[in-house]
């Protein structure tokens, strides 16, 4: 995951270091020399393959092993340190009733989820890559705002077909890894302690619902105000795209939750296993996807008008974030209390 993020912050720099200036044939004919010069360890298989030679990929190896034991080094001790502060626990002489402040049981909720969000790393870095990807191309644009509108221009792109755009790449990012298509696996063997709760189980998936709605919401805002004022899309064309993006948000929120609670994994030995090899997960994952590669197929093949695609779209999530969100009242108590027969 590190060399992933690491790779997209070289891949952001690289792009935006060419400037957008294709049309040149001189610089056009440097691209790839560039292009290499910015990802050696792919240069380094890609002599190894075309030559045939296994020996040329011994810096690709020695890249590797150097990477993870930089990491283990730098990051080992201080995880080893944390595990054992959380697991060990002190008695303090000096103890002191404080002020107990009361909390709403959506509040509660929240906070647990939380808790369990930035308290599992590969909970936070599988499901908060999407989020920490469009925060990056926000703020570059926010910082930048020169170089896409240089690209819009050079592809003589319409505000519409720019707004249709930035939707499909925003949805993209939010819909292939939404935590509510594990929060219920990830209760594993406490799952009963919720269900035996005195809270009912609509509010017990709403909360996980609205958790992680709220987890792509940052990263959403900063990406619709970077593209905003790079773009200078007109005001309404804006509000139609944020409010698809917004349902297509919500639309993988309530979707994880519906696609968890029928295939749930509650057996799982960790929570590597639940995240990484869940059902759930690749199953969330596709539709949301089908959904967008959809409407991107209604403009890019059937010619259908961008404004048209982004006023279906909108319609369409919202209907469909109505349904799912009656299911889940209707029928997700019936799912919840079954889950331990599962």
């Amino acid at each position: 995951i590190l060399l992933c993020l690491i790779s997209m912050v070289v891949l952001y720099k690289a792009i935006f270091s060419w400037q957008f200036s294709i049309n040149d044939p001189t610089q056009l004919a440097t691209m790839p020399d560039q292009l290499w010069s910015y990802f050696l360890p792919l240069k380094w298989i890609s002599d190894s393959l075309a030559s045939q030679n296994l020996l040329k990929i011994l810096p690709f190896v020695v890249f590797c092993v150097v990477c993870m034991g930089i990491f283990l080094f730098a990051f080992a001790p201080f995880y080893r340190n944390i595990v054992v502060r959380f697991s060990n626990r002190k008695v303090k002489n000096n103890f002191k009733m404080k002020h107990q402040v009361s909390s709403s049981v959506i509040g509660a909720l929240l906070k647990k989820e939380a808790h369990r969000f930035f308290g599992t790393p590969i909970y936070l870095l599988n499901c908060g890559i999407g989020v920490i990807m469009l925060m990056l191309a926000g703020g570059y644009l926010i910082i930048n705002p020169s170089y896409a509108q240089e690209f819009v221009s050079l592809l003589q792109l319409s505000p519409e077909t720019a707004a249709l755009q930035i939707t499909c790449i925003a949805s993209f990012f939010l819909v292939i890894a939404p935590p509510s298509n594990v929060s219920i696996s990830l209760e594993s063997k406490s799952l009963w302690l919720l269900q035996s709760s005195p809270v009912s189980c609509s509010a017990i998936l709403l909360t996980k619902v609205l958790f992680s709605f709220l987890v792509g919401l940052p990263g959403l805002i900063v990406f619709l105000i970077g593209s905003q004022l790079a773009l200078q899309i007109p005001f309404q064309v804006f509000l139609l795209s944020a409010a698809t993006i917004l349902f297509s948000l919500l639309f993988s929120s309530l979707l994880g939750i519906v696609i968890n609670l029928h295939f749930p994994r509650l057996d799982a030995p960790n929570e590597t296993i639940v995240i990484k090899q869940s059902a759930s997960v690749l199953i969330t994952m596709l539709i949301g996807i089908a959904f967008i590669a959809v409407f991107g197929i209604m403009w890019l093949v059937f010619s259908v008008p961008a404004l048209a695609v982004l006023i279906l779209a909108c319609i369409f999530l919202a209907t469909l974030c109505a349904i799912l969100y009656y299911y889940i009242k209707k029928q997700g108590q019936v799912l919840f209390t079954a889950l331990t027969e599962k």
